[in-house]
């Protein structure tokens, strides 16, 4: 049987149905994404992530402090041209947009920087004083 892209296509959405009992019954959660293929063969990248609450806050709370950030920033409002904007996420990869934050109206997820995000009342943990 050679494969084509329909087959690929209808494949992949059976196989994540098939994998959502498996998820729940194991507590995680499963996606699976872009797949190659060939004439004999369909390879399928599978992400498996902890099912925990929050993995968001989760990854802001192991990585905020690379950035001399603070865990209780997450979630944090502020002001981005004119528009109110919620703290939701962390990109440690990235090297200038590594902060994440939602739109108040209407949701859209958007990057800035670091700097913007202290800028706009984010806690800068680098520098703030020890007190002896």
């Amino acid at each position: 049987m050679a494969f084509n892209r329909n087959d690929v296509k209808k494949m992949r959405e059976e196989l994540q149905a098939e994998l959502e009992n498996f998820a729940k019954e194991h507590g995680v959660s499963i996606h699976v994404g872009n797949a190659s293929y060939d004439d004999t063969d369909i390879t399928f990248k599978v992400r498996v992530a902890s099912a925990a609450e929050d993995t968001e806050r989760l990854r802001w709370e192991n990585n905020c402090g690379y950035l001399g950030l603070v865990p209780e920033d997450y979630g944090k409002e502020i002001i981005l041209n004119g528009q109110k904007f919620a703290v939701v996420g962390i990109k440690p990869s990235a090297r200038k947009n590594c902060i994440i934050v939602r739109r108040i109206s209407d949701g859209k997820e958007f990057l800035t920087t670091r700097e913007t995000f202290v800028l706009r009342g984010g806690t800068d943990a680098w520098t703030k004083t020890v007190k002896r």
